[in-house]
């Protein structure tokens, strides 16, 4: 608690303010922000000058022209892992642990334990494994006393506590890496709708969505992301996500021919195929209509849109899709039992693999029943 008060005045000090929150530690979750008042829609609880900001643009050029081309997350990583001035000693004290990263991140966890990551969590770990690799061969080639295992770490705690940044100076540059870290900001914890934050020239601004009670928690919203998304990219899942969803690509591309899938292709229509609590998304619904009807209406489907009314198909796409979706059911109750005979990994791990799964598989038994009480 004294680090994180050094923390706190040290961020004060220099141009943040806070009004009517204060930091608080929440059991299983670490620290994030309480309402100290009652407070109102639209408040400013937060406000965080330019000034403080870590972004490209303050890496010393020692550094970022040494490593040359690099992601802004690898950059980023590569200054804090090598930053040990007095300066930013307060924020640096306040950070997740090292041991903390590894606990929670499933890039970290055993082997075993992630080959029993859902589908759309692992496609997010072999992307971090390739940006990684080429972020750590641009900084180790740089700085070869740097160690990996601390780079790691530091390239983990910038993914997990960055926020959207732009300014003029960012030109040409991708999406991804329109990052800034912003001492204290990154305090809040996420929920699938939180405080409004916004960005203008003198810094960032975090006002209440709604109404909050003293003694409340304040939440910011990470984005609209499932739980296998904040699993694989922040190590938690919340248990009520209203952007929860489960890719469906494995169990639908397999149900169309080669001559199928080039059509779909063609459409836009092949791909990120998902599946929400009670509905199953639009690209699903038409592009499973053209297993069960003619290609030409199917592309004036396409090109028209599929109307709020079911169609003379809709039958035949609910048939279609349960058939698909029960092999999945039994995978998910499959990799509940396989977590539970696991031998290695942590009790947290394995507690937050099967809470998952068990997610998965209400949120199609969910769905499936949906169906079955439309025959």
């Amino acid at each position: 608690m004294e680090a994180f008060k050094q923390f706190t005045d040290w961020a004060l000090a220099r141009g943040v303010t806070l009004d009517g929150i204060s930091t608080h530690k929440f059991p299983g979750k670490g620290f994030g922000f309480t309402a100290d008042k009652t407070l109102e829609i639209g408040e400013i609880v937060l406000f965080a000058p330019v000034s403080i900001l870590r972004t490209a643009h303050t890496v010393p050029k020692s550094i970022s022209k040494r490593i040359g081309k690099i992601s802004v997350n690898g950059l980023l990583a590569a200054e804090l892992a090598m930053d040990t001035s007095g300066f930013y000693a307060p924020w640096r004290g306040a950070l997740p642990t090292k041991q903390e990263i590894e606990d929670s991140i499933p890039f970290m966890w055993h082997p075993s334990l992630q080959e029993l990551l859902p589908s759309a969590s692992l496609s997010l770990l072999e992307k971090q494994k390739e940006k990684l690799s080429s972020d750590w061969a641009a900084v180790s080639a740089a700085f070869s006393a740097l160690s990996y295992e601390v780079y790691v770490y530091h390239w983990f705690i910038v993914g997990t506590r960055t926020f959207y940044y732009t300014s003029q100076k960012l030109t040409n540059i991708n999406h991804d890496d329109c990052l800034a870290l912003i001492p204290l900001a990154d305090v809040f914890n996420h929920a699938d709708v939180g405080c409004e934050v916004t960005f203008s020239p003198s810094g960032y601004h975090i006002r209440t969505d709604r109404r909050i009670e003293k003694g409340e928690e304040i939440c910011i919203s990470y984005g609209n992301h499932s739980n296998d998304f904040l699993l694989a990219e922040y190590g938690f899942i919340l248990v009520e996500n209203k952007w929860d969803e489960i890719v469906l690509d494995e169990i639908i591309l397999p149900l169309f021919s080669e001559e199928q899938l080039r059509e779909l292709n063609e459409a836009r229509f092949c791909g990120k195929f998902a599946l929400s609590k009670d509905v199953v998304c639009y690209r699903t619904q038409v592009a499973v209509r053209l297993l069960c009807m003619p290609v030409k209406r199917w592309r004036h489907l396409v090109a028209n849109g599929l109307g709020d009314d079911e169609d003379e198909y809709q039958a035949n796409v609910d048939r279609i899709l349960m058939d698909a979706l029960n092999p999945l059911l039994n995978v998910a109750c499959e990799k509940i039992k396989q977590v539970d005979a696991l031998h290695c990994g942590l009790k947290s791990q394995k507690e937050i693999l099967r809470t998952r799964w068990k997610q998965i598989h209400l949120l199609l038994t969910t769905f499936m029943s949906k169906l079955e009480s439309n025959t």
